[in-house]
């Protein structure tokens, strides 16, 4: 027996899909969701940051576009990564140290400070690739190819990969934050991508859009702005 809404027949579908009802070719329920909207930076206030979901453990590569805008009293300000024990070990990070003016990438069980010297610290947008998570990992800065030799062990406890701040044992670390704008942020695993970031706006909410996952990914505390 036909079904109609408004005098128009409607199709009612039900099995692996949920129900969904159509006047004509028009969907009626369940309502679409908000259109993704493309924008082109986030910005990053120091009292805010993203759990990518996705473990430091394994071999992964990370690609990160982005613009600090500002610095504070802190001298220290974490871009992305986490220390998945306390004692700052177990670490995959990318610090900004404004006292020496330079990136700095903290890497394994024993937290060695490698200091990135391509990338000085300031407001210019840079871009950073950090490829392979081993004895000698690849570091790619502003398309300047150099290497980092680790001689701390890898990291061999489970974390989290933050984005616009650092945690410790999965508790981001207040006052070392980053303060910047985000174009892109990926994370790659046996070379396939895992995370796709790109900052989007869904609805009334800003954050950044995963595109492996198909789903926008928000802060877990504080508020994003983005253009």
């Amino acid at each position: 027996m036909p079904v109609y809404v408004g005098g128009q027949p409607v199709a009612l579908y039900c099995g692996a899909q949920p129900v969904a009802l159509y006047r004509g070719d028009r969907l009626i329920w369940p309502p679409p969701p908000p259109a993704v909207e493309p924008l082109t930076w986030v910005q990053f206030d120091g009292q805010t940051g993203i759990d990518t979901g996705i473990d430091q453990l394994g071999t992964p590569s990370v690609f990160c576009d982005f613009a600090s805008t500002a610095f504070t009293n802190a001298q220290f300000y974490m871009v992305f990564g986490c220390r998945a024990s306390t004692g700052n070990a177990d670490a995959f990070l990318l610090v900004a140290n404004t006292g020496s003016s330079r990136y700095v990438f903290q890497f394994g069980a024993a937290m060695q400070a490698n200091t990135i010297g391509t990338l000085a610290v300031n407001t210019n947008r840079r871009t950073i690739q950090i490829t392979g998570k081993t004895a000698t990992m690849t570091v790619v800065a502003n398309g300047n190819t150099g290497t980092v030799t680790a001689t701390s062990a890898p990291p061999a406890k489970p974390g989290n990969i933050w984005l616009g701040c650092g945690a410790d044992a999965g508790v981001p670390v207040a006052g070392s934050m980053f303060v910047g704008q985000v174009f892109a942020f990926q994370v790659s695993k046996g070379g396939a991508l895992v995370c796709d970031l790109t900052p989007a706006r869904v609805g009334d909410t800003v954050g950044m859009w995963d595109r492996v996952a198909g789903r926008l990914l928000t802060p877990a505390f504080g508020t994003l702005n983005g253009g």
